[in-house]
C-alpha cells in the first residue's frame, strides 16, 4: 500500500561510511526475524523510499523513491542490481514486477521498463488523476488493475497497452489492492474494505474495520487482517489493534490488541496459516501468531527516529523488507542465507572483466601472488571449521536443588514441590533454564528491599462509616485542619479529587467564582456552589458532590464519561475525566470573562507547522489546550521528569485531516512550537497502559531513594511529647528524616522558550519561567496485585496549616515551629476520603513503584503579579435580581427587599435508587405573597410544566436571598440548604423545628404546631407548598410573641397533654 511518513522535502547528504549490509550469526534468534543487512539507495542524496517490493521470480528487490528513481537490489546482500529514472520529480507510488517487465507507477501515469532498466512504454490518461497502487490477477496475467484516490479503478490491457474498462466505485477512493481465488479487495479511506468481484470488478459486500482510513490489509485463505486510524480529539490516531475477519461467513473476529499503533500488516504463512507481522511507522516490529497471542515483543528498527514508510515481504515468508525516510533498505531475514523465492529464475548479469597485473616478460622470477588462483572444485577452502566444530548444542539447565526434591510430594506418577520462584519473574515457569542472570539478582534485591518498607497509614482508606449528617463524623479523628473534604465514592473519585485541587488553586477558584449565567446544565455554575460551599461551611466538614455529577452525566460528554469508565481502571478514568471535563468547559465558557480569565490560567498555546505528505505543502495552525498529557518513550531509555516534560512540549505529531492546500485526505507531520505557557501547567501523568507503567517502575526504582530511619530523631523525640498524638503521629508517619532526598518529580521546574523550543530543567536559567509544584493527585494500591483496590488522594501545599493550629502544649508548639522550618514556610495536605493530614515535603514527592504513582500534578508560576492576585480575596459572581424574570407571572412578582423576611418550604421525592431529591420549592414574603412557585426537573429534562425549573435556577434564587441578607424561615429548611449545597449562616435562617425544641424540648411535626396554635389540622403531603410556607411564617410570628409574653411554660404543658392525647 502506498504511503509515506513526514520527512524531509530537501536532499540531504549522507556518508557512506557505516552503511555496509550487516550480517552477523547471533543476530538472527531460533524461529525469529533480525536485521539481516542495511543499504542505501542512494549513498550521496537520502529521497525516502515510496515504494518497495519483491520480485516474484528473480531474487531481485525493487525500491522507489519520491524523486521518481527506481532502484533495484540482489539477493540477500542487497547488492545494486539496475537503477534508472521512470519519472522526473515524481513519486513512485507502487511497483509491480511480471515475468519480463517491472512497472512503476506515479499519480499519473504507467511505465514499464525490462529489469536491465530499458524503457519499454509509458501510458498516460485522462482517467488518471491521484494514483496509488496497482494489482495483477493470477487468472489474467495481461491486465493490470490501477486504483488510487479517486473514484475509478481502471482495467489496464498489457499486451495492447489500452485502458479496457473503467469501472466506478461508491467508496471515496481506493487506496490498496489484495485478491485471492475468490475476491477482489480494495481498501479506501473511509476505513472499509470492499469485497469485489474478480472480473467485473463490481462490489458484492464492505466491511467496516475503522473509523479512519484503513492504512494496509492482507488475505490469506478464509482470514482478512486489517490495521488503520480512528479519530480521537479530533485527531487521527492509529488503532492499537488488528482486525481479523473471516471470509466463509464475512463476519469480524475477536480483534488482537497491540502495544503499537501498526501501519503496515501481514501474513507470513510459512509455519502457520496464523503467523503474521505488524509494523508501525516509527520501526516497532512485532512477529506473532494469531493463535497464540503472548509474547508480543516489538522489534525496535534502528532507523535514528526517522519513520517507515514502505514494507515487503518476499513470496518465500523469509525476508521482510522495510524502506525508511532517509533511503535507508532495511532486510530482516529468519535465516542467515534466505532466498526470496522458491524458485527464482536465474538473473542475468554482466560478464566481469577480469584484471590481472601486469608481469615483465623479461623477469626471470616473477612473484606467484600475481597469479589468480581458481575456485576450488569441491567448494572447500583452507579455512573452513571441522564438521564437530559445526554442530548445534544445547546448554544444560541448572540442576534441581535438594530442598526442592524433599519437599516433594508424590500423586500417582507426577511430583508437586513448592515454587521458589514464586515471587520472582520466573514463576510462571516450572524449570529455570540457566544460571539467573545479573537482572534477576538485583530484581530479588529489589523486592527484598521493598519489603521494608509498608504503606503508611494516612494513606490507607479511612475506617468508618459515614452518615447522612456530617456532624456525626468524629472529625476530631479524621480532620483536625481547617479544611473541607469532599465525599467520594469509586465512580466519582475521579471528579471529586480533580475539584479539590482545583478548589486549593486560588486563581482557578476565583475563575469560577466570579463565572455566572443561566444556561441549564453548566458545570461551571455547579463548581461555582460548590467552591462557595468548600469556602463558607465551619471547617471540619464533608459535602457532597452530587449535584455536580448529576450535571455533569447529564450532558452528552458526562454520559461518555461514564459509559466508558464502568470496567475501565481508576487510571483510565482519571484519563478520561480530564478530556471530557476540559472538553466541556472550552465550550461551556467559550469567549465569556470567565473562560478568557480561564485560559489565562491553564491554556497553553502552540504553532503547528504542517507538512502534507501528499502534496509537500506547508502551513501553520494554533492549538491551544488546558492541560498536557505526558508523551511516555516506547524504549527503555532512563530519562529524567524535566527531559521527560521536554519531549512532551515538543513532541511532533503524525495525523490525517484534509489539507488545506490539496483538499484531499492525507497524512500530516506537524511539529509544535510553544507560544505561550500558563499560569499554572496541569499536567496529565495517568499510566494506562503496561509500557507506561512499567516507565514508572523502572524510572521510580532507578530515581526514587528513601533516607535512612533514625531512632534518635528530633521529630520522634517531639512527637511523644506531644499530646495531640493521633494528628502529631500521623504528620511524622512515613517521613523518618527532614533531609532532602533525590525525588523523580522535582519540586519546582524552569522552562526556557527559545524559537518556540523549550528547553526544561531543574536548575534556573537566563530568562527562564520558574514553576513550583502546588497541587498533585496520586493512585494509592493497597494490594500488591495491580488495579485490585485503588484509591485516589490529592496532595496540596499551603500555607495557613500551621498559623490556624490549636497549641494545647509546649511539645505542639516545638513541633509545629520544627514542622516550620523544614517545610520552607509551605506545609503539604493530603486528602484521603474525609480524612486530612499534614506531611512533609519530602513524603508529598515520593513515590513507589508498588502503591504510590501519580495521576495529575499541578505546577504554578513563581512570577509576582501572579503570587499578587493568589493573594487577593475570593471575587464571587454577584446575583443579580433577573434570576426572578424567567417566571411566567415575573411582572407580577415583588421581589422581597433587603433585610426582610421570607418563608420557604421545600417537598422531596425519592428516585428509583433511593436518593432523595428536592421535587418543589415555594417561597413567601412577609406579606403572605408567593414569589418561588417552582417545581424542580432533572436536568436534560423537557420541560412538562409551565412552572418547572431546573435545581440551578432554585438555587439562584436562594443565593439571591442570602446575599440580601434576608432572613429565611421554614421547617426543616437547613435539610433544604444542605441537599442544594448552600450555606447559610446561623443568624440569617430559622427553623421552626429548632425553634421549637428550644421550648418544648422536643422535635414536633407541622401538624401537630398547626393544631395546637391555629385549630388547623394539616397533610403535608396533600397541601400546597405555598400555603405550608405561610404556615411556618405564621408559626415564626407566634414565637416571637410567644417569647415575649413569656408563655412558653403554658403553652408547653398543653401542648404536651394535646400531643398525648392524640398518641393514645
Amino acid at each position: 500500500m502506498y504511503g509515506s511518513s513526514p520527512g524531509h522535502s530537501e536532499d540531504v547528504l549522507i556518508s557512506a561510511d557505516g552503511l555496509t549490509p550487516m550480517s552477523n550469526e547471533a543476530r538472527i534468534p531460533e524461529g525469529g526475524f533480525a536485521l539481516l543487512s542495511t543499504t542505501p539507495q542512494n549513498a550521496a542524496l537520502a529521497h525516502f523510499i515510496t515504494a518497495l517490493t519483491f520480485d516474484s521470480y528473480q531474487e531481485l528487490l525493487w525500491t522507489g523513491n519520491n524523486m521518481g528513481r527506481v532502484v533495484s537490489f540482489y539477493g540477500a546482500q542487497l547488492d545494486k542490481y539496475t537503477a534508472f529514472l521512470s519519472a522526473s520529480n515524481s513519486s513512485i507510488r507502487s511497483l509491480l514486477a511480471s515475468e519480463t517487465v517491472i512497472f512503476s507507477l506515479t499519480s499519473k501515469r504507467l511505465r514499464a521498463n525490462r529489469r536491465q532498466g530499458i524503457s519499454l512504454f509509458t501510458h498516460t490518461s485522462d482517467h488518471m488523476t491521484d494514483l496509488t497502487c496497482m494489482h495483477r490477477l493470477s487468472d489474467v496475467p495481461h491486465k493490470l488493475l490501477l486504483g488510487g484516490n479517486q473514484q475509478q479503478i481502471i482495467q489496464f490491457d498489457v499486451e495492447t497497452q489500452k485502458e479496457i474498462r473503467i469501472v466506478s466505485v461508491k467508496q471515496k477512493n481506493c487506496l490498496a489492492l489484495r485478491s485471492n481465488q475468490k475476491f477482489l479487495f480494495s481498501s479506501d479511506s473511509e476505513g472499509n474494505v470492499t469485497l469485489r468481484h474478480l472480473t467485473t470488478v463490481d462490489a458484492i459486500h464492505a466491511l467496516q474495520a475503522h473509523q479512519g482510513s484503513v492504512a494496509d490489509f492482507d488475505v490469506c485463505g478464509n482470514k482478512l487482517i486489517t490495521c488503520g486510524y480512528s479519530p480521537r480529539l479530533g485527531k487521527m490516531a492509529g488503532d492499537r489493534f488488528i482486525m481479523i475477519y473471516d471470509l466463509r461467513t464475512l463476519r469480524s473476529l475477536p480483534p488482537v490488541p497491540l502495544p503499537i499503533a501498526p501501519s503496515y500488516c501481514r501474513f507470513l504463512p510459512s509455519y502457520s496459516d496464523g503467523r503474521i507481522m505488524v509494523c508501525s511507522q516509527s520501526g516497532e516490529l512485532i512477529i506473532m501468531d494469531l493463535n497464540e497471542q503472548s509474547g508480543q515483543m516489538p522489534i525496535q528498527l534502528d532507523t535514528n527516529g526517522f519513520a517507515i514508510t514502505s514494507l515487503d515481504v518476499s513470496t518465500s515468508k523469509q525476508c521482510i523488507a522495510f524502506g525508511d525516510q532517509t533511503g535507508l533498505i532495511h532486510l530482516f531475514s529468519d535465516r542467515m542465507e534466505p532466498i526470496f523465492n522458491e524458485n527464482s529464475w536465474g538473473t542475468d548479469f554482466p560478464d566481469p572483466i577480469a584484471f590481472h597485473p601486469p608481469v615483465n616478460i623479461d623477469d626471470p622470477e616473477p612473484s606467484y601472488g600475481v597469479f589468480p588462483l581458481p575456485f576450488p572444485m569441491d567448494d572447500h577452502y583452507a579455512s573452513d571449521w571441522p564438521e564437530q566444530l559445526c554442530i548445534r548444542r544445547f546448554r544444560q539447565p541448572d540442576p534441581i536443588s535438594e530442598k526442592v526434591i524433599d519437599s516433594m510430594r508424590m500423586v500417582q506418577f507426577v511430583g508437586y514441590a513448592h515454587n521458589p520462584r514464586a515471587g520472582t519473574p520466573l514463576r510462571g515457569f516450572n524449570v529455570c533454564p540457566y544460571t539467573s542472570s545479573a537482572h534477576d539478582k538485583r530484581f530479588s534485591n529489589t523486592m527484598k528491599s521493598d519489603e521494608l518498607f509498608h504503606i503508611p497509614k494516612f494513606y490507607l482508606r479511612s475506617e468508618g462509616r459515614l452518615t447522612s449528617k456530617a456532624d456525626e463524623i468524629d472529625s476530631k479523628r479524621y480532620n483536625r485542619i481547617e479544611f473541607n473534604v469532599l465525599e467520594n465514592s469509586v465512580e466519582t473519585s475521579p471528579a471529586c479529587m480533580l475539584l479539590l485541587a482545583m478548589y486549593h488553586l486560588m486563581n482557578v477558584r476565583t475563575v469560577f467564582l466570579s463565572h455566572f449565567c443561566y444556561l441549564e446544565g453548566c458545570i461551571s455554575c455547579e463548581m461555582n456552589l460548590l467552591f462557595r460551599l468548600l469556602t463558607d461551611r465551619p471547617v471540619s466538614s464533608v459535602l457532597s458532590a452530587k449535584n455536580f455529577m448529576k450535571t455533569f452525566r447529564s450532558i452528552d460528554d458526562g454520559k461518555k464519561w461514564a459509559d466508558a469508565v464502568a470496567n475501565a481502571s481508576l487510571a483510565q478514568a482519571v484519563h478520561l475525566f480530564m478530556q471530557a471535563f476540559s472538553k466541556v468547559l472550552d465550550r461551556e465558557l467559550s469567549e465569556t470573562t470567565a473562560g478568557v480569565a480561564l485560559r489565562k490560567e491553564l491554556e497553553i498555546s502552540f504553532t503547528l507547522n504542517n507538512h502534507c505528505i501528499r502534496c509537500s505543502e506547508h502551513y501553520q495552525s494554533a492549538l491551544s489546550q488546558l492541560y498536557m498529557s505526558l508523551a511516555y518513550p516506547t524504549n527503555n531509555e532512563k530519562i529524567g521528569f524535566c527531559t521527560l516534560l521536554e519531549k512532551t512540549l515538543n513532541c511532533p505529531e503524525q495525523n490525517e485531516a484534509i489539507c488545506q492546500k490539496c483538499g484531499k485526505l492525507a497524512r500530516f507531520a506537524s511539529t509544535r512550537r510553544v507560544r505561550s505557557l500558563p499560569n499554572i501547567l496541569a499536567l496529565d501523568m495517568t499510566a494506562s497502559t503496561e509500557t507506561e507503567q512499567a516507565f514508572w517502575i523502572s524510572h521510580i526504582q532507578a530515581f526514587e531513594s528513601r533516607a535512612a530511619i533514625t531512632s534518635n530523631s528530633i521529630t520522634e523525640q517531639k512527637v511523644k511529647l506531644c499530646s495531640q498524638s493521633e494528628t502529631m503521629t500521623s504528620m511524622t508517619e512515613g517521613t523518618t528524616s527532614y533531609s532532602e532526598c533525590p525525588h523523580y518529580l522535582p519540586n519546582s521546574v524552569h522552562i526556557k522558550i527559545t524559537d518556540g523550543i523549550c528547553t526544561v530543567s531543574e536548575n534556573k536559567m537566563e530568562s527562564s519561567t520558574s514553576f513550583h509544584l502546588a497541587a498533585g493527585i496520586f493512585i494509592i494500591n493497597e494490594n500488591e496485585e495491580e488495579g485490585t483496590n485503588e484509591h485516589l488522594v490529592t496532595a496540596i501545599r499551603s500555607k495557613r496549616v500551621c498559623s490556624s493550629f490549636v497549641f494545647n502544649s509546649l511539645s505542639s508548639v516545638i513541633l509545629c515551629w520544627l514542622n516550620i522550618f523544614t517545610c520552607k514556610d509551605s506545609c503539604w495536605i493530603l486528602f484521603n476520603d474525609w480524612s486530612v493530614t499534614r506531611i512533609s515535603e519530602d513524603e508529598a514527592l515520593r513515590l513507589h513503584a508498588c502503591w504510590k504513582l501519580p495521576a495529575v500534578l499541578y505546577y504554578v508560576q513563581d512570577k509576582e503579579n501572579v503570587a499578587k492576585e493568589a493573594a487577593k480575596d475570593e471575587n464571587r459572581a454577584i446575583i443579580p435580581r433577573s434570576v426572578f424574570w424567567n417566571d411566567l407571572d415575573s411582572n407580577k412578582i415583588k421581589i422581597p427587599e433587603r433585610g426582610s423576611r421570607v418563608a420557604i418550604y421545600a417537598k422531596y421525592t425519592i428516585n428509583e435508587t433511593g436518593d432523595k431529591s428536592v421535587s418543589e420549592v415555594s417561597a413567601v414574603d412577609e406579606d403572605g405573597n408567593c414569589f418561588i412557585s417552582s417545581i424542580i426537573k432533572e436536568p436534560g429534562a423537557k420541560r412538562d410544566m409551565d412552572n418547572s425549573q431546573t435545581l440551578k435556577r432554585v438555587s439562584l434564587k436562594l443565593l439571591y436571598l442570602i446575599q440580601e441578607k434576608i432572613t429565611i424561615i421554614g421547617y426543616q429548611i437547613e435539610h433544604l440548604f444542605e441537599m442544594l449545597n448552600i450555606h447559610v449562616s446561623e443568624e440569617q435562617v430559622k427553623d421552626i423545628v429548632l425553634l421549637y425544641r428550644s421550648l418544648f424540648k422536643r422535635s414536633l411535626s407541622l401538624n401537630a404546631l398547626a393544631q395546637h396554635f391555629f385549630g388547623e389540622s394539616i397533610e403535608e403531603d396533600e397541601t400546597d407548598p405555598i400555603d405550608l410556607a405561610r404556615l411556618s411564617l405564621r408559626l415564626h410570628t407566634k414565637f416571637d410573641e410567644l417569647k415575649e409574653a413569656d408563655e412558653t411554660d403554658i403553652n408547653t404543658t398543653s401542648l404536651t397533654q394535646s400531643v398525648e392525647t392524640n398518641i393514645s
